[in-house]
């Protein structure tokens, strides 16, 4: 059967505040192994925001699809486009803002695959550009992740490159971690990002974790700022956590 889901109302901003709007979501199953999502929103600030001098209005949209070729196969596809209007400056008078639309567009490939029933990969491409009135630029993140589930461990992979003409194209990519901890970072710039993690279950009541990730930037010289600044184009980390459970 087909079915059409509405989804809730939301807000652009942070808190239900200054903002005017609409927005109009579905979620539509073509058959037991394809389905489609979209949304669309509509807002109006109708008083002054960050980097926006003046009331504005903007709106976005998404349409993904996903489709299960058997029980190992499944490719998933997205777009998104965001338009907004915000404060932009000309050369000849960079003290005199004035509003235009700022246009991010993103594009998602992504295929999923098992092996057996321990083995996986996952492969993805993103895409995005960034249009104002005076440039266009682009920017994108291809990844490959190689999985093992097991019984006594699980172990995960990544190798990834990046590559994108300013920070506004930055690439969000989401990873795995220890327990209880959300990583979902952003990249700019040209680079490489790589790691893996394992999580291994000593007894039904003690579980280890061990996460190592290294970060390689082709085009600068020293990574982060202020106090959290360090020579040398990479930057790499550990983490490790032991959990005794009770029960």
């Amino acid at each position: 059967k087909n079915k059409l889901k509405t989804s809730e109302k939301r807000t652009e901003n942070y808190k239900n505040a200054n903002e005017e709007g609409f927005y109009w979501g579905l979620k539509f199953k073509l058959s037991p192994k394809t389905e489609f999502t979209a949304y669309y929103d509509s807002y109006r600030f109708p008083w002054l925001k960050y980097r926006i001098s003046a009331p504005s209005v903007g709106h976005e949209y998404m349409i993904s699809g996903r489709h299960k070729f058997n029980k190992k196969t499944i490719v998933s596809c997205q777009i998104r486009s965001e338009s907004k209007e915000k404060d932009t400056y000309e050369e000849q008078s960079p003290d005199e803002p004035f509003l235009a639309f700022h246009n991010r567009r993103y594009w998602m490939v992504q295929m999923e695959s098992k092996v057996d029933k321990h083995f996986y990969f996952k492969s993805k491409v993103q895409f995005s550009t960034y249009e104002t009135v005076q440039k266009r630029t682009r920017g994108f993140f291809v990844l490959q992740d190689i999985g093992y589930d097991g019984r006594k461990v699980d172990l995960s992979f990544r190798t990834s490159i990046f590559e994108t003409d300013d920070f506004e194209n930055r690439q969000y990519a989401y990873e795995k971690d220890v327990l209880y901890a959300f990583t979902f970072p952003f990249y700019y710039g040209k680079g490489m990002r790589n790691y893996a993690i394992a999580k291994i279950n000593l007894s039904k009541q003690l579980t280890f974790w061990l996460k190592y990730g290294r970060t390689n930037y082709f085009d600068r010289q020293t990574v982060g700022s202020g106090n959290d600044q360090t020579a040398g184009n990479i930057r790499s980390e550990i983490r490790f956590q032991l959990h005794y459970s009770l029960l």
